[in-house]
């Protein structure tokens, strides 16, 4: 599956600086995460969708557009995707916006290495393993 999500943040330095950290924070609205990150299969329960998620791989995050017209650079983190800069400080963030700057060329923010066909195989059969299905011994099996 591949998904766009347009993220806009409009604010001011000085409304950010109020807000704390967590000011100039995005997410999805609460209840429209599997509706928008999921696979929409007719009839699926909230679980089942909730489930699908949580077991879900990013396999790369590519930024196709950015536009800032801050005076300062501003750091941005995922919570699903590793930081991959860093700050004489220690802060860590998945990719940092320049001051006042555009970017109209894509550049690949987060790309996942190959899996080897065993994790592809324990990822096919990770649902019979999950809390609601344990896998059923053999006997004389240990």
């Amino acid at each position: 599956m591949e998904r766009v999500l347009h993220v806009s943040i409009t604010n001011s330095l000085g409304n950010l600086a109020l807000a704390g950290p967590h000011g100039g924070c995005w997410r999805l609205v609460d209840g429209a995460q599997n509706r928008t990150l999921g696979q929409a299969i007719e009839g699926m329960d909230i679980g089942a969708a909730t489930n699908q998620l949580g077991s879900a791989l990013i396999h790369e995050v590519t930024l196709l557009q950015q536009h800032s017209e801050f005076p300062v650079p501003l750091g941005v983190h995922f919570n699903c995707v590793p930081a991959r800069e860093f700050t004489e400080l220690g802060d860590a963030y998945a990719y940092t916006v320049l001051p006042n700057s555009k970017l109209s060329t894509p550049e690949t923010i987060f790309k996942a290495q190959p899996l080897s066909e065993d994790m592809y195989e324990w990822h096919s059969q990770f649902p019979q393993y999950n809390a609601t299905r344990r896998p059923v011994r053999k006997r004389g099996l240990h």
